[in-house]
């Protein structure tokens, strides 16, 4: 009697996840793990491997179903930002360089710390390759580079004039824990010259 080969499949056989990509939805959660998959905000994607027990496909598929991960490499931001907000303030530093304009948008961005869900940090970082690839303006750049600077902590862009030895002003940013301090000015008053601050 020849011998009877006995096979059996489950019912789906090999997952159908195996083999493609998933993303972690940051909008939901930081991190999610289950078997090999390690997915963080920053290594936020990950394929699916053939290797794993079946319950943890099934709590893939559920992490799918509940919104946690989605199909594909997709990066997907925990706030949503609106496209053009960074276009709009190059497009003023762009025009009118340090005007007075540009400074009150700037004090005005340091006061709310964000603008739409885009940070300072974010915008100085833009706008400063923005401005490299233009006109290299040094002012402008010297502005932003301070705006960039002091972005993790609070800003004052405070109109502070600092007059120098050729009597020209210059707007100064200042974090608030810095006080200003203006330079000393050396008079004379009789035949004595003393230094007043």
């Amino acid at each position: 009697m020849p011998h009877m080969l006995n096979i059996t499949t489950s019912v789906g056989g090999i997952d159908s996840l195996v083999g493609q990509t998933v993303s972690l939805n940051t909008k939901q959660g930081i991190n999610f793990a289950v078997g090999d998959i390690n997915l963080t905000t920053e290594r936020y994607w990950a394929i699916v491997s053939s290797d794993m027990p079946q319950e943890y496909y099934g709590i893939l598929n559920k992490g799918i179903a509940q919104g946690y991960l989605a199909k594909g490499k997709h990066y997907i931001p925990a706030i949503d930002k609106p496209e053009g907000v960074i276009d709009e303030y190059w497009g003023m530093i762009r025009s009118h360089g340090k005007s007075p304009e540009v400074m009150d948008m700037l004090r005005e961005l340091t006061q709310k710390k964000m603008d739409r869900n885009h940070t300072i940090g974010e915008i100085a970082t833009e706008l400063i390759e923005r401005e490299k690839a233009y006109r290299r303006r040094q002012d402008v750049l010297n502005i932003l580079a301070d705006l960039m600077e002091y972005h993790q902590g609070d800003i004052d862009l405070s109109p502070v004039v600092d007059h120098d030895a050729e009597g020209k002003t210059d707007d100064i940013i200042f974090p608030p824990e810095v006080e200003y301090q203006p330079k000393p000015r050396p008079t004379t008053e009789g035949n004595e010259t003393s230094v007043t601050i």
